[in-house]
């Protein structure tokens, strides 16, 4: 190895070093964005929690090294290859669950809180509206301004993929047991306790994303070797997991784009060098399916259109325009044939719900020339330092090296980047906007490696891997890249002394199907108008509750007149009927204040239960729909 790829690698090394130092410390702010929005720095929490994500993190390092370097040093053979995808694979949702356990060891809430969190996601929420698709397609343009921030923007494919998903988890009540399951979650959200079980369950489909997102490998590796070569299409599918924008966008919807623009790209790459009109016909319907999901990424085009422009320029003697011109109307049917199947649905077609997306996305009012710089800045340092490096140095190469030995697909990506970038048409988080050019990116990082003349060498592939892991653990313990705004809920504190034997009130009385009283006392019995009465009820239920009911307390004179109320949920509204956990015994208690005026007499005071939407009370075993619970004597003050 040459003195100057050593001095390279290691200015390379000092670099990033130094990067993860200042990320660490917070040496100054601009490292995470500029002042019109920038990433959260976070304080590490457990330390043992981190150490779990470091061992998960280490232990994939030092396997895909192993494995990869099996299948680059001899012909292996193909179960070997398949045994090396699948590691990848299923490693993909290991590291990422790894990295959440960090955060907290519970991993179900918080990909739950991921999907269900207007404010981080948003896309469940309209998922989980809609009752008729074609109602809904119908009127999508004028419901996106009620939706949450991010669905305002996007087209209706990832709602409508929840939607779908109800009818595959309705099979053997699946969909009824997981939305069981994820309710307590955040059982003091009615609007949510409002989604039936089934709907609820649902959100299991973007929770999963860890796992549909490590597809990816697949599609990757087959892009890279037919493009860049074996040894480039191992590398990269081995560093692949490790990329920050990737691995730490878990259970966001962003982390499945490049499952689909890796897949329309190869299906490019395999139609055009095999002729196979067909195969171009199905990475325009892929891409055309990806547009149904974000309209972002209709921007493959641009560096697509450059791969194929520069692979036809390579190849000139071996194609006529004739050909040329059908292979491009055949991928240009495959993308139209998607938008074309939405525009004879019911309302009005993509370029209306396209005109409502630029508003809000153009509201947003970020500079166009701060951004410019920003925003290479933040796709670079999270697709990783080191590979943005030397991906800037791939495509430079690629460019200096172009008449000698043509690579179109570093050149591709590098001017189809600059392209995006000098448009301004995504000013912002770039990070996670531009999570699906990065596949692309390691290719070319790879591929830029092994121009430099380390012959069969393995430490700057393991220096490489160890810079990625480093910065990735560093990104995960100081950065909050997803906030849901979502806390998890806890038992409240009771403040009363209650008895748990119900003996002292006689058989428990059963409101409505699932709701029992197991004890109740009324004080005091005799007041002086404006003095409060104080209910104190002791509640159980044998099953989940998914209603969450308002309790009544309705204070009633002798000719049955309200004469004072208190109506509310359990425990001053913090512990709804929705987070009961059954069969434990749940306190209540109500303060009801009398007027100052009420009249003497004898009042009879009633308690019992409705559904707050409709107004339905729950009845009791013999009919009634309230249970007298004792009657208070008002006497005049002397």
């Amino acid at each position: 190895m040459s003195k100057k790829t050593m001095l390279l690698l290691g200015g390379l090394t000092a670099v990033t070093l130094l990067f993860i130092w200042a990320i660490a410390t917070n040496l100054h702010p601009a490292l995470r964005g500029p002042d019109e929005w920038r990433w959260v720095y976070a304080i590490p929490g457990e330390p043992t929690r981190h150490l779990l994500s470091v061992l998960v993190v280490a232990l994939y390092g030092g396997l895909a090294l192993w494995l990869g370097g099996r299948l680059v040093n001899n012909a292996p053979p193909r179960r070997r290859v398949v045994g090396f995808l699948l590691f990848c694979f299923l490693s993909v949702p290991v590291i990422q669950v790894g990295l959440l356990v960090a955060e907290s060891p519970d991993v179900v809430e918080q990909l739950y809180f991921r999907t269900i969190s207007p404010g981080s996601s948003g896309f469940f929420s309209v998922g989980s509206i809609i009752d008729d698709p074609l109602e809904f397609l119908a009127r999508y343009p004028e419901l996106m301004p009620t939706f949450p921030v991010h669905p305002q923007r996007y087209p209706p494919g990832i709602p409508l993929l929840f939607y779908a998903s109800r009818a595959p988890l309705a099979v053997g009540g699946v969909g009824e047991t997981i939305g069981g399951y994820l309710r307590p979650y955040q059982c003091t959200d009615l609007t949510l306790m409002r989604i039936a079980n089934p709907v609820m369950g649902t959100a299991v489909l973007q929770m999963l994303l860890p796992l549909f997102s490590a597809l990816v490998v697949f599609p990757l590796f087959g892009l890279a070797r037919r493009t860049l070569g074996w040894e480039t299409a191992v590398w990269t599918v081995a560093l692949y997991p490790l990329i920050p924008s990737f691995a730490l966008w878990a259970g966001r919807w962003d982390q499945f784009f490049p499952l689909l623009t890796v897949t329309a790209w190869y299906l490019l790459v395999v139609g055009l060098t095999e002729r196979r009109p067909l195969v171009l016909f199905l990475s325009g319907v892929v891409l055309g399916l990806a547009v149904l999901l974000s309209f972002g990424l209709l921007i493959m085009l641009v560096p697509m259109g450059i791969w194929a422009l520069l692979w036809l320029a390579a190849h000139r003697a071996d194609w006529r325009w004739p050909q040329v011109i059908g292979w491009g109307l055949w991928f240009v049917a495959g993308l139209g044939l998607v938008w074309a199947v939405y525009e004879l649905l019911p309302g009005p077609g993509l370029l209306a719900i396209w005109r409502v997306s630029m508003d809000f996305h153009l509201g947003l009012a970020r500079s166009y020339w701060l951004w410019l710089g920003y925003h290479l800045y933040d796709f670079g340092i999270f697709l990783g330092l080191p590979l943005a490096l030397l991906s800037l140095f791939a495509f430079v190469y690629a460019l200096f090296t172009a008449r000698r030995e043509l690579s179109p697909l570093p050149i591709a990506f590098g001017l189809g980047v600059l392209l995006l970038d000098t448009s301004g048409t995504a000013r912002g988080e770039v990070a996670r906007v531009w999570i699906f050019l990065t596949p692309f990116a390691v290719m070319t990082a790879v591929w830029g490696l092994h121009r430099l003349p380390i012959g069969r060498n393995r430490w700057p592939l393991l220096l490489l891997m160890g810079l990625l892991a480093m910065q990735l653990l560093v990104f995960n313990t100081y950065l909050r890249v997803v906030n849901t705004g979502l806390t998890r809920i806890s038992t409240p504190n009771v403040i009363l002394n209650w008895p748990v034997d119900p003996s002292g009130q006689g058989e428990p009385l059963q409101f409505g199907e699932d709701i029992v009283l197991l004890n109740y006392v009324a004080t005091p019995q005799t007041i002086a108008p404006g003095e409060p009465i104080i209910v104190q009820l002791l509640w159980q239920t044998a099953v989940p509750l998914d209603t969450a009911y308002t309790v009544f307390n309705h204070l009633v004179n002798e000719a049955g007149e309200l004469a004072a109320q208190q109506d509310g949920m359990p425990q001053a509204n913090g512990w709804p009927t929705t987070c009961w956990p059954p069969g434990e015994p749940v306190p209540d208690w109500y303060i009801i204040q009398t007027p100052p005026d009420l009249p003497p007499g004898v009042y009879r005071l009633y308690t019992g239960w409705y559904e707050p939407v409709s107004g339905e009370r729950l009845h009791l075993a013999a009919g009634e729909d309230a249970l007298l619970v004792g009657t208070v004597l008002v006497v005049a003050r002397p």
